[in-house]
């Protein structure tokens, strides 16, 4: 048996599906927008089925939810939020502010940014998932941080 025909019979896993089509989706997202890619579009580019998008994700905007859930981890910026010293409190904040600001103004965030907006007049539940996913992360992460600059007197 040719090494081709084997590769087709091997079973592709769930996992390889699904990241194939949040990954086909998020360019295809960026490139053109969501309300311009269809469920065919994306399974043509995912090189997968109509069943498997929908068996993985539901809809369109079950797929959009996954890609922003997965990109929320971008706006992990690895904040230290208890630092022993003063020193190491101020440079925790600054350094945060710093990243934020650094991914904030990246193209691919001003880009999401904008689809996201753009989708939330048409499904609310979408923009508030993003905001708990990404921006609210970096919020609770910062609040935490002041706290705790507050409670050792770094900060008043």
């Amino acid at each position: 048996m040719s090494q081709k025909l084997k590769d087709r019979r091997e079973p592709v896993s769930r996992l390889d599906t699904e990241q194939r089509i949040l990954e086909a989706a998020r360019r295809l997202f960026m490139e053109r927008g969501f309300s311009a890619v269809s469920g065919d579009l994306l399974c043509k580019e995912a090189r997968t089925s109509k069943t498997s998008l929908y068996k993985y994700f539901g809809d369109m905007v079950g797929v959009l939810t996954a890609v922003v859930s997965q990109q929320g981890d971008l706006f992990d910026l690895n904040i230290d939020t208890s630092p022993d010293t003063e020193d190491a409190f101020w440079e925790a904040l600054t350094g945060y502010g710093t990243r934020l600001l650094t991914l904030l103004n990246s193209p691919f965030c001003i880009q999401l940014d904008r689809m996201i907006h753009e989708e939330s007049r048409r499904n609310s539940d979408l923009a508030k998932g993003f905001y708990e996913n990404a921006y609210g992360k970096g919020h609770d992460d910062v609040a935490d941080l002041i706290a705790h600059g507050q409670h050792k007197g770094f900060v008043s």
